[in-house]
């Protein structure tokens, strides 16, 4: 959808497969240089410490100061590529944001959040289905990494532009969302051929957890952010979504 807003997102991506047929659009080195930081942090999401907050004063460690330079080697040469707006898709930069604003301030580049968030009952089937057997998931184990995600981009995120725009939207009000993104992207001059083709990218028979996730009990807090979340997305502010991340803090695993 950003490609067809004319949003690029930069080579190399990670291919499809059973779980993503259409891919991941995730960047293959952007993934794994933030996946060595997380491991060597010992924060990596399929061990016992996955759902801690990271250490106190991480960003300043040998190794995060390592993947900053990665990072801006790698950033460097995506602006000397660039016309226009780009976006960087990775799961793992929600707990790594600190890393990316320094980042970006050294090399003077504006950073943009695009939070694209999903019924968190959804996500728990998803990943239990996918990763129960291989990675031990379990459905509180994937609610609590909901949460962490969110939450911690919301609090590391403050001050920056934020955008919400919610999965299940695309299937009930995409012509609403569609507008709100392309305005947030500043693709001001999109035409129609480009919104019927952003449109187009909408895929309804691969979403195939949604017939079961209405039946999970998720805790008190999922549901709190989820309806904030949905408030966000619905109102087009943020501002009661920030203050709830800042009010509410989460829980020690």
């Amino acid at each position: 959808i950003l490609q067809a807003l004319g949003v690029a997102l930069p080579i190399p991506l990670l291919p499809g497969d059973t779980n993503n047929p259409e891919g991941y659009f995730e960047r293959s080195d952007i993934t794994a240089l933030q996946e060595e930081l997380l491991i060597d942090l010992q924060r990596w999401w399929p061990s016992e410490a996955g759902l801690q907050p990271l250490p106190e004063g991480w960003l300043g460690t040998p190794r995060a100061q390592r993947a900053a330079i990665c990072l801006r080697r790698l950033l460097k040469v995506d602006m000397a590529e660039q016309q226009g707006a780009w976006a960087i898709k990775d799961p793992r930069t929600s707990l790594l944001l600190p890393l990316w604003r320094q980042v970006a301030d050294e090399l003077k580049l504006p950073l943009r959040l695009l939070l694209a968030t999903r019924d968190p009952g959804e996500v728990v089937v998803s990943l239990v289905g996918r990763d129960g057997s291989p990675a031990g998931m379990t459905q509180e184990r994937a609610e609590a990494l909901w949460l962490r995600h969110h939450h911690q981009l919301l609090v590391d995120g403050i001050g920056l532009p934020l955008q919400v725009v919610s999965y299940s939207a695309w299937f009930s009000n995409a012509d609403t969302q569609l507008e709100a993104l392309a305005g947030f992207c500043r693709s001001i001059d999109v035409d129609r051929a480009s919104l019927e083709c952003a449109r187009s990218c909408i895929r309804p028979e691969h979403r195939r957890s949604n017939r079961d996730f209405g039946k999970l009990r998720l805790s008190s807090q999922t549901r709190r952010l989820q309806r904030k979340l949905e408030q966000a997305v619905a109102q087009s502010q943020d501002q009661s979504l920030r203050h709830w991340a800042l009010q509410e803090p989460l829980p020690s695993p």
